[in-house]
């Protein structure tokens, strides 16, 4: 029994020392161009140094709950602080459907898109903010 033990923290240490701690981002770091999640009232740097975006709240959240029948698929809408070098901006994007140009904004010399909102809703109490989470990506343009 001790011999197992042994072997299982010698292969845990050695998967310890495989990883590469290169790629662990601190939380709340972001690269452009990959996508990264932020918590709600969570904020996030970028590596390029001059920006930084906050999920400030949830504006909207009217997506049709799983198993649910809907005439209208719903949207959420999230509300994003930006710090730029030139200054402050507050944006909203949704999450819609079929409407991809909603959840993309250009400002200064970024544009930041909204992949995901969760959770999804589950029934028809609403969620609470702190449970919300979003994917976010954010692209450099030239």
């Amino acid at each position: 029994m001790t011999t197992r033990k042994l072997l299982v923290l010698l292969a845990f240490g050695l998967l310890l020392a495989a990883c590469d701690e290169s790629e662990v981002k601190p939380q709340g770091d972001f690269r452009p161009g990959e996508s990264f999640e932020l918590p709600y009232q969570g904020e996030g740097s970028c590596s390029c140094g001059n920006l930084s975006v906050s999920f400030t709240d949830v504006v909207e959240d009217s997506r049709c709950p799983v198993n649910a029948v809907c005439v209208w698929e719903g949207r959420a809408v999230v509300q994003l602080k930006l710090q730029l070098p030139t200054g402050n901006d507050t944006i909203l994007l949704a999450a819609h459907a079929g409407n991809e140009a909603a959840a993309r904004d250009t400002v200064g010399n970024y544009r930041i898109e909204l992949l995901k909102v969760s959770p999804y809703p589950a029934g028809s109490e609403p969620i609470d903010k702190e449970r919300y989470r979003i994917e976010l990506v954010v692209v450099e343009l030239e």
